[in-house]
């Protein structure tokens, strides 16, 4: 059996049409609207509008990015041995999952529409994540095309970074409507600057009519992380996987974009200093708050009726006024004003942990995740986690089963991290190699998140147009982040 083929589908690029109109705008808030009469979460939501970026021929997508993104936005902290198995699997598991059709449009491939209901459940998510991400980056650099960013595991960077009391996404379904993810903005130079935007990604075999209401959910999900009185801009993607084609919807909440500013030295000194650990908790929307949402969204209500009627004349004070929001609502997790820069320097951190344990590097990460090691009996109690129980642990975990290694993808680009081979039909080899590029990886190494961002563009500027050529049988992703990936079949 020749494999090839499958990894020169990865290899591929195919057509990903995006929607992001007016229409499907008004479908989703109509949508909401219409679960709020049963749900009051969907009361706190944002009203959410078309991304300002021309999506007339869609996206040129290539399966390998699509599996380099989620490898990196999947990879969890966890001390669990088979940690790395698990990561190998997010770039396995999808090999022969997508493919292009004669008219060039990406496409699932037959394998995929076959696996049944509970397996294409959790194809659409993962699928839906690293579609989300290529998406979103795209629409990032159209928008602010002198940033970088980098992707960042919500719930990590809540639960598992410097903040107590947060707790653990539960069977909940307030804690439910957190966020997927933060993207770490940041330029680097005199005028630097680091901005945060929230991302929420959903992914579906199902209908148009099921991926809009995927898209209420998120209205929601997004407007859960407010920074100061605002919440972040925020991108939506929902991907709708058919063996006919893929198709993504894609809308802009708006919100603020700016986090932090400041020079070069300013930046190392800032993400040189270890976050203090904050106990900031999780709330429900004060009335006040509450309130506040719905005037927002009844100022767009210019065709259906407003959510609540009028407000009173102020002849009391405000807080005999308001009434008590309705039961059901969503956790929010609010960051101070004050806390702006504490925040940049967790989500920062808990990027750089991401980047070194994608190449499979815990020892390193560890230097940057947070500092709580062992729980007492009441922190495990609400939930809270770790990434590291103990020292001696931790090193146990680090080198248990891992296939650390250098690789090159030619004289000059050298990478940091780790390469599988797995052996499959034909008496042939997949192997796959995860990494960071070694000027990259060399400033994780030594703790300089700021000289990480910088090497990172260098990287970037000097690469993004390299493919290889040695041989057709050669998959190869590379991101802005530093980070790689190849697939390749070879002999026995």
């Amino acid at each position: 059996m020749d494999l090839g083929p499958v990894v020169r589908a990865l290899n591929t690029h195919g057509i990903l049409p995006v929607v992001s109109t007016d229409e499907l705008a008004t479908d989703v808030h109509n949508r909401a609207k219409a679960l709020s009469k049963k749900d009051a979460a969907f009361k706190y939501r944002k009203r959410p509008r078309p991304v300002s970026v021309d999506f007339n021929y869609g996206i040129s997508i290539r399966p390998v990015d699509v599996l380099r993104e989620l490898g990196v936005a999947t990879t969890f902290f966890t001390r669990n041995p088979f940690t790395e198995a698990a990561r190998l699997w997010a770039h396995t598991r999808y090999c022969g999952t997508l493919e292009t059709n004669h008219q060039g449009l990406l496409i699932l491939s037959q394998d995929a529409e076959d696996v049944v209901f509970h397996h294409k459940t959790a194809q659409s998510e993962q699928l839906g994540i690293g579609f989300a991400l290529l998406i979103a980056k795209k629409v990032l650099n159209d928008w602010y095309p002198d940033f970088e960013f980098q992707v960042v595991d919500a719930d990590v960077a809540l639960s598992a970074g410097f903040i107590e009391t947060i707790g653990r996404i539960q069977q909940d379904h307030r804690t439910k409507m957190r966020p997927d993810y933060f993207l770490v903005g940041h330029r680097t130079g005199k005028e630097g600057s680091a901005m945060v935007v929230v991302l929420e990604c959903k992914g579906t075999h199902k209908t148009r009519h099921f991926a809009t209401g995927q898209l209420a959910k998120a209205s929601i999900q997004v407007e859960t992380v407010p920074i100061g009185n605002q919440t972040p801009r925020a991108i939506m993607v929902a991907t709708l996987l058919e063996q006919s084609g893929i198709t993504a919807f894609v809308l802009d909440p708006p919100g603020i974009d700016d986090l932090w500013s400041g020079d070069d030295e300013q930046l190392d000194d800032l993400l040189a200093q270890q976050p203090e650990n904050l106990a900031l908790t999780p709330r429900l929307p004060s009335a006040e708050e509450f309130r506040a949402r719905q005037d927002l969204l009844a100022e767009t209500e210019d065709y259906i009726e407003p959510l609540l009627q009028p407000a009173p004349k102020l002849t009391k004070e405000v807080s005999e006024l308001v009434e008590p929001p309705p039961a059901g609502l969503p956790e929010i997790f609010p960051i101070p004003e004050r806390r702006r820069s504490w925040f940049l320097q967790v989500l920062a951190r808990s990027a750089a942990t991401s980047t070194l344990l994608y190449a499979g590097d815990a020892a390193n990460a560890r230097s940057y995740a947070t500092q709580q090691r062992g729980l007492s009996v009441e922190q495990k109690a609400i939930g809270q986690q770790s990434l590291f129980d103990d020292e001696a642990g931790a090193e146990q975990a680090i080198d248990a089963g891992t296939a650390w290694s250098s690789f090159r993808l030619n004289k000059d680009l050298a990478f940091e991290g780790t390469r599988y081979t797995i052996p499959v039909p034909g008496r042939q080899f997949l192997e796959v190699c995860r990494g960071v590029e070694r000027n990259v990886y060399a400033q994780l190494e030594q703790g300089h998140i700021g000289g990480y961002w910088r090497q990172a563009k260098i990287f970037w500027e000097r690469w993004s147009g390299w493919t290889p050529t040695t041989s057709t049988n050669d998959a190869v992703s590379l991101g802005r982040d530093g980070t790689a990936l190849t697939v390749r079949i070879i002999d026995s």
